[in-house]
């Protein structure tokens, strides 16, 4: 109840939250389409940016929730590399599939 007061708000780490659970289907049906609605919300230059930013790059990859597409997953996993400071094991995944993209 709090977490969705909180989205509805505009917070977002309750943004992501909730995306987290649309997409996993924790809680509610699962709904991609909801999901990278929330996601998008939450922004990938805000807290937490990189969840947010991985999340509709992958999305954008396998065509959850929207039309798939390599191009903005691409331009997704970019930004997230060069923005947002993520860790090691995120920066490798965002390399890693931003070459298996433009291969």
């Amino acid at each position: 109840h709090w977490f969705c007061k909180a989205a509805a708000q505009g917070h977002s780490g309750a943004l992501c939250g909730v995306a987290e659970c649309y997409e996993s289907g924790r809680g509610v049906p699962q709904d991609y389409k909801k999901a990278f609605e929330y996601y998008s919300r939450c922004g990938i230059s805000d807290d937490p940016p990189i969840d947010a930013g991985m999340a509709l790059a992958k999305m954008s990859y396998c065509g959850e929730g929207i039309q798939q597409s390599y191009a903005q997953a691409l331009a997704l996993w970019t930004q997230v590399a060069e923005e947002c400071d993520p860790p090691p094991r995120a920066l490798r995944t965002c390399r890693m599939m931003a070459k298996a993209v433009t291969d």
